[in-house]
């Protein structure tokens, strides 16, 4: 992310249970975006999306899903759940890159 963006600053959790817990604890953060992988420890990415959602102070943050999964059920269902994009996992750093480029862009907020 630092390298599309020197001014992005990621904060990143060891699993979705941490993550819940400290987005929850903190109504005064406001993220420009949520990255969530589907498939993480002790709750899977699904759930978190949900749990997340019903946090009033991120309901209007825009929630990307990155995954290895590129089955449309996960597509569907994810955006289905309140995701606004969704990104695979691309084969090189390359084209995660300019994928992940074009989400930030689309989505970030107007200066």
């Amino acid at each position: 992310m630092q390298r599309l963006n020197k001014q992005v600053h990621c904060i990143a959790y060891d699993d979705a249970i941490e993550a819940l817990k400290e987005l929850s604890a903190d109504a005064n953060f406001l993220p420009d975006f949520i990255f969530l992988d589907l498939n993480m420890p002790r709750m899977q990415g699904k759930q978190l999306l949900r749990e997340m959602k019903k946090l009033e102070h991120l309901s209007n943050v825009p929630f990307i899903i990155y995954s290895t999964s590129s089955e449309s059920h996960d597509v569907e269902e994810t955006k289905a759940l309140g995701a606004v994009d969704y990104v695979v996992k691309a084969p090189s750093i390359k084209l995660l890159s300019e994928r992940t480029e074009q989400v930030i862009n689309l989505y970030k907020k107007p200066s």
